[in-house]
C-alpha cells in the first residue's frame, strides 16, 4: 500500500477510528480525576450451554468478546483484554476494579476444565482428555479470585500501554453456583514518575497505530508533550541483505519505490555485524532517524542469525525450547530481551525493570530466508509476479484441513478451518475471515474426502491450477507439510501464479536448523509460493477447536478482512495476530506461538483484492 494512498487523509482516518473505539467501548461515566485513568467495560449475559469430555457433561459458559481461558484444569471461565493508555511521563501507581450488580446466573453447575494443549505431531495415545483440578473444584472459594490479572506494561512507539486480563464472571465450584459481572470499571491510579519515552517519534502514522490499539482514546493528547526522539518518515521499508545479494534485490527496492512504499536497502558492511544485537540496535536507530514501519531480512539464519529465545510450553511443561528463533526480536524494540543477562533470552521477566519482554512491534518484519543468488532471485521476481498480478487464478482460496486422530473436534482439521470463513463467533470471540463471497472458496478436507484421506495430488493440483491462498491445518515437519515433503514440493509444484500459505503444523518453518519445508517452497524454486507464515517450532492444537495455534490464525485473518483493523499487508496481519493474543500471554502455548510464528515474505504486501473490502 503506497504511504499516499493510506496516509494523505490522516485526520480523517484518526476521526474514524475514534469513530469506532466510541462504539465498542464506554468511555468513564466516572469522571477522570489528576493521576486517574477511569474505563468501563460492559458485558453482555452469558449463555449457557452442555459439553461432554470423555463420558462426562459438563456445563459451558459462552460470553460474547470474552472467550473461556485458563490454565489446564481450571475453570474454563470468560476473559477479555483491556488495553489502556497510560498518560506520557506518569506510571501506574495503583488497580482498582469496580464490579457492579453481581447478578447469579443459577447454581449446579459443573464448569467444563480447561484442557492441556498438544502438539500438532503428538503421538494420539500420549493425549488425555481434559480433567478437572479437584482441588479447585472440591473449594467452597470463589473462582477466580479477583476480576483481573495485570499482565504489565507494553510499549509501542513511545506510548505506554497498560494490558489487563478482565474477568467478569465467579464461580464457586462446590455448590455450582455461577455468578457474572455486567459491567467491569477500571480504575488506574497515576503517579508522575519522570518517564521518558526514548522510542516517541511523534509521527501522524504513529497515533494512527496506536489509536487501533488501545480503549481510552482520549489519552493519546497527554503525548502531544512528549520530546520527538526520532525524524521525519523519510522510509517505509528497510530492506537488510548480503553483500553479495544486492542485485537480486534492487529490483523489489526499485519496484516498491515506483508504488509509494520508500525503500532503504543496507547490508553488513553498512551495520558492521550480523549478531543480532547489532541487527537490532540498526533497526531501532533507522526506526528513530528514518520513520521505517517494515523490515526485510534478506538472508537466512546462516547469514542474519535469529535470536535464540527461551521459552516452555506451560510452567513444568516437559516442552520448551531453548533455542527458539523469534524475528519479532527485530521489531519489538523496547528492552534487551534479557533484563538479568543470563544465556535465557525471552523468559516473561526480561522485559525493561524486569516485566515481560516488549511484544508489540514498532516495525514488522519478513524474512526472505535466502543464502545464495538463485535463491535471492526466486524470491525477487515471485514476490514482484503478485505485486504485479491481476489474474483470475486470485479468486482461488483452498481451505485444508487433515484427520489428526486426537479425538475430540479438534481431531479433523476442517472444524478449525470453518472458523477461518466468513465470519466465526465460536468460543466466545469473533473474528473476520476470508470472505466466500469474495473468492471462489473450496475444501479439502479429510473430514468429507472419500475415505477421510484426500491424496497429495488434489493439493499440488489445485496449486498447479491457479489457487491464492491456501490455509492448512494438519501434521508438518521439517522437511514435510500439506502432504508434501520438501522434495515432492519441487518436483510437483509447476505453478507460475504463485500462492500464500499459511500453516498450523510443527517445523514447517524451522529455518534456524536444515532447510526447512517453508524455505523449499519459496525460496529453492521459482514455482510454488511466493510467502508463507509457518510455525518454526510446535502447532498446538486442543480437544475442541481453540487450540492456541487457532486463536493466531483466526487472527490473522482477522487482521486482514475486518474492516475495523484493514491491515492487509502481511507483516501487519502476521504481528496483529500476535498483539491481540497478549493479554492471554500467560496461558499455555501461548507466549510460544508469539515468538515461533515467521512470515517468509516480504512484510509490505498486502493480499490482493482486501483492499476494497476492507477500507
Amino acid at each position: 500500500m503506497s504511504r499516499l494512498s493510506w496516509y494523505a487523509s490522516a485526520d480523517q482516518k484518526i476521526g474514524l477510528i475514534y469513530t469506532m473505539l466510541l462504539i465498542f467501548v464506554v468511555l468513564p461515566a466516572i469522571p477522570i480525576q489528576a493521576g486517574q485513568v477511569t474505563v468501563e467495560y460492559s458485558f453482555e449475559y452469558p449463555q449457557m450451554t452442555t459439553t461432554v469430555i470423555d463420558n462426562t457433561t459438563y456445563d459451558r459458559i459462552i460470553l460474547t468478546g470474552a472467550p473461556n481461558s485458563g490454565l489446564a484444569g481450571q475453570p474454563a471461565l470468560p476473559a477479555r483484554g483491556a488495553q489502556i493508555l497510560i498518560p506520557y511521563g506518569a506510571g501506574v501507581s495503583s488497580i482498582q476494579i469496580i464490579a457492579e450488580d453481581k447478578i447469579l446466573i443459577g447454581d449446579g453447575y459443573r464448569i467444563e476444565p480447561v484442557g492441556t494443549p498438544f502438539p500438532l505431531s503428538a503421538n494420539p495415545g500420549t493425549l488425555v482428555p481434559p480433567k478437572p483440578d479437584e482441588a479447585i473444584y472440591s473449594s467452597g472459594q470463589p473462582f477466580p479470585a479477583t476480576r483481573y490479572d495485570n499482565m504489565g506494561t507494553q510499549k509501542f512507539r513511545g506510548y505506554e500501554i497498560l494490558v489487563l486480563k478482565l474477568k467478569p464472571t465467579e464461580y464457586i465450584p462446590d455448590a455450582g453456583e455461577l455468578y457474572y459481572y455486567p459491567k467491569l470499571t477500571v480504575v488506574v491510579n497515576t503517579a508522575e514518575g519522570g518517564k521518558s519515552a526514548p522510542l516517541f517519534r511523534g509521527l501522524p502514522r504513529d497515533e494512527i497505530e496506536v489509536l487501533r490499539k488501545i480503549d481510552n482514546a482520549e489519552t493519546v493528547a497527554s503525548y502531544s508533550s512528549a520530546a520527538k526522539m526520532g525524524g521525519d518518515a523519510v522510509y517505509d521499508l528497510l530492506m537488510i541483505v548480503d553483500p553479495t545479494l544486492t542485485t537480486f534485490f534492487q529490483p523489489l527496492k526499485d519496484y516498491h519505490d515506483t508504488t509509494g512504499i520508500l525503500t532503504d536497502m543496507v547490508t553488513t558492511d553498512d551495520i558492521g555485524s550480523n549478531d543480532p544485537e547489532s541487527l537490532r540496535d540498526y533497526i531501532r536507530n533507522r526506526y528513530l532517524t528514518d520513520g521505517i514501519e517494515y523490515v526485510l531480512i534478506g538472508g537466512d539464519d546462516d547469514i542474519f542469525p535469529a535470536i535464540d529465545l527461551y521459552v516452555d510450553a506451560w510452567e513444568g511443561s516437559e516442552y520448551f525450547d531453548t533455542d527458539m528463533p523469534g524475528d519479532l526480536y527485530y521489531g519489538c524494540l523496547d528492552g534487551t530481551y534479557n533484563y538479568d543477562g543470563d544465556d535465557r533470552w525471552g523468559e516473561p521477566t526480561d522485559g525493561e525493570g524486569g516485566g515481560d519482554v516488549d511484544l508489540v512491534a514498532e516495525v514488522y518484519v519478513g524474512r526472505a530466508s535466502v543464502g545464495s543468488a538463485p535463491e535471492a532471485y526466486n524470491f525477487v521476481i515471485k514476490t514482484m509476479a503478485y505485486l504485479t498480478c491481476d489474474d483470475p487464478y486470485l479468486n482461488n482460496v483452498l481451505m485444508v484441513g487433515e484427520h489428526l486422530t486426537f479425538g475430540g473436534l479438534g481431531e479433523y482439521g476442517g472444524y478449525s478451518s470453518d472458523e477461518l470463513i466468513d465470519f466465526s463467533d465460536a468460543h466466545g470471540y469473533t473474528t473476520y475471515g476470508i470472505p466466500s463471497k469474495a473468492y471462489n472458496l473450496e475444501k479439502l478436507y479429510d473430514l468429507t474426502y472419500p475415505g477421510n484421506d484426500w491424496p497429495a495430488s488434489e493439493l499440488y493440483g489445485a496449486v498447479n491450477d491457479g489457487t491464492h491462498i491456501i490455509n492448512h491445518y494438519g501434521h508438518c515437519n521439517t522437511s514435510w507439510a500439506l502432504k508434501l515433503s520438501s522434495t515432492d514440493a519441487l518436483n510437483y509444484f509447476s505453478n507460475y501464479d504463485y500462492c500464500f500459505i499459511y500453516s498450523q503444523g510443527c517445523y514447517a518453518g524451522n529455518f534456524d536448523g536444515a532447510e526447512c519445508w517453508a524455505e523449499y517452497v519459496t525460496i529453492k524454486d521459482d514455482q510454488g509460493a511466493f510467502a508463507v507464515v509457518m510455525n518454526a517450532r510446535y502447532g498446538w492444537g486442543d480437544w475442541h477447536t481453540d487450540g492456541p495455534s487457532q486463536r493466531f490464525n483466526r487472527e490473522f485473518w482477522d487482521a486482514g478482512y475486518n474492516p475495523a483493523e484493514a491491515t492487509p499487508e502481511m507483516g501487519r496481519a502476521n504481528h496483529d495476530s500476535k498483539e491481540n493474543n497478549i493479554y492471554r500471554i500467560d496461558e499455555s502455548c501461548m507466549r510460544w506461538c508469539t515468538y515461533q510464528l515467521t512470515l517468509f515474505g516480504d512484510p509490505t504486501v498486502p493480499f490482493k483484492t482486501v483492499n476494497a473490502l476492507a477500507f
